[in-house]
């Protein structure tokens, strides 16, 4: 079942971010849907493991049909980190390339004007004025600048501005090809080859590990200081308002929550997923909110700061009772018939047995 479940993460990732884009386009205000792509990018990327895994830790002891699985807490854990693996590639690839790409649209904050620009002396403005005969050719070049300068504003990053052509193709691959999407491919490598045992046991291990213990507690530093503009209310300002915070959250956690759970389903009811444990980890995921790795995205590309911040402390907050509700409802109603081929495990006793819905 490994391809079917790439294929639903990729599919309901794909649809989160068409619901982001439209929601927010519709219901952000006007002054505010400049911020449609970060809605967009947030709608579309949950955290797939920090709180589906713990969540399905508590669930164990307490379901019958969890319990019968055989060691239910590392399939959990292999289903679980195969969505990581998949979400943050999508985050540190088409969400760091977007968030470069949407920068420069924000407005500027009202009251920041362009200082007036010094006239020139008569006899300077004499000696730069083209021919007559130049003036077209002159117009035509202008205006093909402009029009590059706008589609770089739109990349957001001078870095992006590779050129047309190949030369622009090869500046998007720099940019995907970041450290963190490499370190993500080599680790996805080694965990599917014969060195991993060598590795799990060696030294470079705990030394990675104990590196990586920092990274949670570097995203809540960075979250906390996005947090220090708190949202306004001031007309034309591209930081985030409690009420588009709101939109954010309904659109991550209620309909596209709703909109998940109904595709999950579907790949259930079609046949591509077979397992029940494999099932109940997607709704997890669906019902998750936006992955933190974002604050990260945001102070790399320094793009949206403030509106990733609000967004994802409005979101753990609202989370709670939406995650208390999803998980008690998909847990308990979840179809319970058997697949023609179930996967087959053997019991604690040694007996081959066949689980499944």
């Amino acid at each position: 079942e490994l391809w079917p479940v790439v294929a639903l993460l990729v599919v309901l990732s794909c649809m989160w971010f068409l619901i982001g884009a439209i929601g927010g386009w519709l219901l952000l205000a006007r002054d505010q849907r400049h911020l449609v792509g970060f809605v967009a990018v947030s709608v579309a990327y949950p955290n797939s493991f920090a709180i589906p895994y713990p969540l399905m830790l508590a669930m164990i002891p307490r379901l019958d049909w969890l319990r019968d699985q055989e060691d239910p807490e590392a399939f959990c854990a292999a289903v679980l980190m195969l969505g990581l693996f998949v979400y943050l590639l999508q985050v540190w690839t088409v969400g760091f390339t977007f968030y470069g790409r949407a920068a420069a649209q924000a407005p500027a904050p009202a009251g920041k004007e362009q200082p007036p620009a010094t006239p020139e002396p008569p006899e300077l403005e004499a000696q730069n004025t083209p021919p007559p005969g130049a003036r077209v050719a002159d117009g035509a070049a202008a205006a093909s600048s402009e029009t590059s300068a706008s589609e770089v504003a739109l990349g957001g990053q001078p870095c992006l501005d590779g050129g047309s052509g190949g030369a622009g193709c090869v500046r998007g691959l720099q940019e995907i090809i970041n450290p963190l999407t490499v370190s993500l491919v080599l680790a996805f490598l080694v965990v599917m080859s014969p060195l991993r045992g060598a590795f799990v046991t060696s030294p470079l291990f705990d030394a990675l590990e104990f590196v990586a213990g920092a990274a949670v507690p570097l995203t809540l530093v960075l979250m906390g200081a996005g947090m220090a503009r708190p949202p306004t209310a001031r007309e034309g300002c591209s930081d985030l308002r409690w009420r588009s915070a709101l939109i954010v959250v309904f659109l991550r956690l209620v309909v596209a929550n709703l909109m998940g759970s109904a595709v999950v389903g579907a790949f259930w009811n079609a046949g591509l997923i077979k397992d029940r444990l494999v099932a109940l980890c997607m709704y997890c995921i669906c019902c998750s909110p936006t992955a933190p790795n974002l604050s990260v995205v945001s102070g790399v590309q320094d793009a949206y700061v403030q509106p990733t911040a609000m967004a994802l402390f409005a979101m753990s907050v609202a989370a709670v009772p939406v995650i208390l509700v999803s998980v008690t409802v998909t847990s308990s109603s979840s179809p319970r018939k058997e697949h023609a081929r179930p996967r087959a495990q053997p019991a604690r006793g040694g007996v081959l047995r066949l689980s499944g819905f």
